[in-house]
């Protein structure tokens, strides 16, 4: 019985009522493989709890994409803007102050390991506050004979 309020051991056919029975908002994702949609539904409280925070998006990044958290950033930008006194233009300071509730997010990825940037952005859209901005860039790397190559994806 207990098997089949589980997530991880439910049959695929249960999925879609576990995750309305935990209050999922959103729908389970035809481009989500089985065990990612068994590892959100499982984590769906947690995810509630963090919604609209920083942390929420790289905890809900992390049980999408399956990477470490570490291999996820998320930073905000916060800037004086323009400072009169003792500054360093372009250093410590910048003129306008940048834009306003925007966030960037790094995203390092391993060459082997597919990753849709496209339902990355719908995650975003969903986690991130409405009146927020934000920059989501990926770090492709292979690690070949002790090498470390980096290909970038930037995307705004």
């Amino acid at each position: 019985m207990w098997a089949y309020l589980d997530p991880l051991t439910a049959p695929s056919a249960l999925l879609p009522f576990l995750a309305k029975w935990v209050a999922v908002a959103w729908d389970i994702d035809s481009r989500c493989d089985l065990k990612t949609q068994r590892r959100l539904i499982r984590n769906a409280i947690a995810l509630y709890r963090w919604h609209g925070t920083k942390y929420g998006l790289r905890l809900y990044l992390h049980y999408y994409t399956d990477l470490p958290l570490e291999q996820i950033v998320v930073r905000e930008i916060f800037n004086d803007g323009f400072v009169l006194g003792t500054t360093h233009i372009g250093e410590d300071s910048i003129l306008g102050g940048g834009r306003p509730y925007n966030f960037i997010v790094n995203l390092r990825v391993p060459e082997s390991h597919h990753i849709d940037l496209n339902l990355v952005r719908e995650i975003i859209e969903q986690q991130k506050p409405a009146f927020s901005s934000y920059e989501l860039y990926s770090e492709r790397y292979t690690n070949t004979q002790n090498s470390l190559e980096m290909h970038h994806t930037t995307s705004l």
